[in-house]
């Protein structure tokens, strides 16, 4: 697919990885010498040769030399503070405009194909869609997709609700595509927070039942191979990927 400068790339990366063992961001851990951030923009340059990097600006030079190191540009936003995802996004805010779409990855998925995200945008830009995602069906889900008489209204995140990871459906894997302005109109104006380990997380997927409600059009595409939804939170996590085929490529 071309280039189409009317979307934006963004990555949240200001997480402190601290459940996966690692003492600097995750995404920058090194699979054959490759550091996850790099294998991630290599395949979405054909969308934004300038990703846009949210970041705790403390940990810009590690950024800056990974970036160097392989020759990639990147936009920084800064997160000063874990206030949540949704919190995250909206410091992208300055740097996309109004009328674009944002393609959001997570920063932890280190095995996603390229042709799942061609996949997702294209369907999404057909179809006129508000916000699209990709999904994947799952014996454990950690996110859970809502439908009724076929269409998305919700996609609930069990930690945020305190409840065990669900047993057998449909998850979303880290990867979706939006217009800007509905999703920002809902985070800035319907911020909703829960508490973890005491202190108020801003989260990001509750607006996607917003948005439905709202009579916005969200769609999921249960498009995922069993490599894309490879990612890690714990160092066991991390074994895996380590140990995965897709490791070596």
């Amino acid at each position: 697919m071309n280039n189409n400068n009317s979307i934006r790339v963004v990555v949240p990366a200001a997480g402190r990885s601290s459940r996966s063992g690692l003492d600097y961001p995750k995404t920058l851990y090194r699979l054959n010498g490759v550091p996850i951030l790099i294998k991630l923009l290599r395949k979405f340059q054909q969308y934004d040769a300038t990703p846009i990097l949210i970041i705790n600006p403390a940990h810009q030079p590690l950024f800056d030399e990974v970036l160097a190191e392989f020759s990639m540009k990147a936009e920084y936003a800064y997160q000063r503070e874990s206030l949540g995802m949704g919190h995250a996004i909206l410091q992208a805010g300055n740097h996309v405009k109004d009328n674009e779409h944002i393609l959001l990855v997570w920063s932890d998925i280190p095995f996603l194909h390229a042709n799942t995200i061609d996949t997702m945008v294209q369907k999404h830009l057909e179809g006129g869609f508000d916000f699209s995602f990709v999904s994947a069906f799952c014996d454990s889900c950690y996110t859970v997709v809502k439908r009724e008489n076929g269409k998305v209204t919700a996609l609930l995140e069990t930690r945020a609700l305190g409840l065990p990871p669900g047993k057998g459906g449909e998850r979303d894997i880290g990867l979706f595509i939006f217009r800007k302005k509905p999703l920002f109109t809902v985070l800035e104006t319907k911020a909703e927070s829960t508490l973890v380990n005491g202190k108020p997380e801003y989260g990001f997927l509750y607006a996607v039942e917003k948005l439905a409600s709202a009579g916005y059009l969200v769609e999921a595409f249960p498009v995922a191979l069993e490599q894309d939804v490879m990612s890690f939170n714990t160092p066991e996590e991390l074994k895996a990927i380590e140990n995965s085929p897709w490791a070596v490529e």
